[in-house]
């Protein structure tokens, strides 16, 4: 539309819309561009609303490429909450839950599972996560990944070496050596 000097109006046109069968009657619950990839978004499905059943959860890469299918669809059992790409390592995609674990994907592998999960009683939360975050320690310490929930718990992870998730890879960062980052707790 225009004004009435005949200029355009400001206004929020749409672009496009990541649309498909997988994702049809969902909630998008968290989204997250990656760090590496600009062209890159990931969707994470999951419900909200605390008085209904809780539906099985999603996660969608889509490709500004083709905003009609996307790139790859994990199926989860639970809700996705929250979702965070590493800067470091942009193949790893950190997820959030409803039922309060955390996972960490990695984008390379052709196994739709986490390669990582906090999946018992202590190490999870104990409400749905409401977000996940990666944190740059610096040179060397590389990331951290921090989660918050309603459970009233900030926790920060992952003790684990990144050379064991990235075994056979160089680190792909450009900020260190090709040894890779240690996750420190």
């Amino acid at each position: 539309s225009t004004d009435d000097d005949g200029t355009e109006a400001p206004a929020l046109r749409n672009l496009w819309t990541f649309s498909c069968d997988h994702t049809d009657g969902r909630n998008v619950s968290a989204m997250a561009w990656n760090k590496d990839d600009t062209d890159l978004v990931a969707a994470a499905y999951g419900e909200f609303d605390f008085t209904v059943e809780q539906k099985d959860g999603a996660i969608a890469l889509w490709s500004l490429k083709n905003p009609t299918h996307p790139e790859r669809v994990y199926q989860l059992p639970c809700g996705v909450t929250a979702i965070d790409w590493s800067a470091y390592h942009p193949f790893l995609l950190a997820v959030g839950l409803y039922d309060g674990n955390v996972a960490i994907f990695d984008m390379r592998s052709e196994e739709d599972a986490p390669i990582l999960e906090s999946g018992s009683t202590t190490d999870k939360h104990h409400d749905p996560v409401w977000q996940v975050q990666w944190i740059d320690k610096g040179m060397r310490g590389g990331e951290s990944l921090v989660s918050i929930s309603t459970d009233g718990k900030v926790k920060v992870r992952v003790p684990v070496l990144l050379t064991q998730l990235t075994a056979g890879t160089q680190c792909c960062c450009g900020r260190c050596s090709s040894d890779g980052h240690a996750f420190v707790p």
